[in-house]
């Protein structure tokens, strides 16, 4: 998580909002256990000021923001997106789930996913917290 966040920070201080983060695009640089992760598909990225709203809806269904779906977003959205790759990295799945994309989207809406059952129960409250955040 920690090169995850530390390139999306440097993406977000050059004024650069990705919009698709999610677990695919993340890709290391090489086999080794050491390896660097890289940020990869910028092709919906875009350039934002730190007053400035965008408006567009774009992303996978699976990680977009609350205020994506409401038009009027800058670089949290890419928090978000960050929060629902450490969701699926700490438990393994995906915290909303429907069969449509409209359905998808009505899940981010309402954004309630539960923490009150295993692993979560299993896991740090830290790591409840940053996913929370």
């Amino acid at each position: 998580m920690v090169q995850i966040l530390s390139v999306v920070a440097y993406c977000h201080l050059q004024g650069v909002v990705h919009r698709d983060l999610k677990l695919e695009n993340f890709l290391f640089t090489s086999k080794d256990e050491h390896s660097f992760l890289k940020a990869i598909d910028f092709g919906l990225s875009d350039y934002v000021k730190p007053d400035e709203r965008l408006n567009d809806i774009v992303g996978s269904a699976y990680y977009v923001a609350p205020e994506v779906l409401h038009r009027s977003y800058g670089t949290e959205a890419d928090m978000w997106s960050i929060g629902v790759i450490a969701y699926i990295l700490l438990c393994g799945s995906r915290p909303f789930w429907s069969r449509t994309e409209s359905g998808i989207f009505r899940a981010v809406l309402k954004a309630d996913p539960s923490f009150d059952e295993a692993p979560w129960t299993s896991l740090s409250a830290d790591s409840v917290d940053f996913v929370k955040r």
